[in-house]
């Protein structure tokens, strides 16, 4: 297995699960803030979160910085949960 890292930049490294050997790329999306659920996306990110088999988790981490307040969401599959709106996608112009 490859070493973990950024799904942007175009090498397709990922996470493998020891248990069932499947591989689940994960990207990080971090803020200082308690309450910021939105965040950017690229459209790279997207592209390679939507393809057919592809396993994508995002891990949105809150209150970088502070030890005592930091906390982690895991989105899994967010391609699916927008689907079945789950979750809510937005375009800004």
């Amino acid at each position: 297995a490859r070493p973990a890292g950024k799904i942007n930049d175009n090498r397709g490294k990922g996470l493998t699960n020891t248990a069932s050997g499947q591989v689940v790329y994960v990207e990080g999306k971090a803020t200082r803030w308690e309450d910021k659920n939105a965040f950017e996306i690229s459209p790279w990110e997207w592209d390679f979160a939507v393809k057919p088999g592809v396993e994508y988790h995002i891990y949105r981490v809150f209150n970088v910085g502070n030890k005592e307040r930091v906390r982690v969401r895991v989105v899994r599959n967010p391609a699916r949960l927008i689907r079945e709106k789950k979750i809510g996608m937005a375009l800004v112009i």
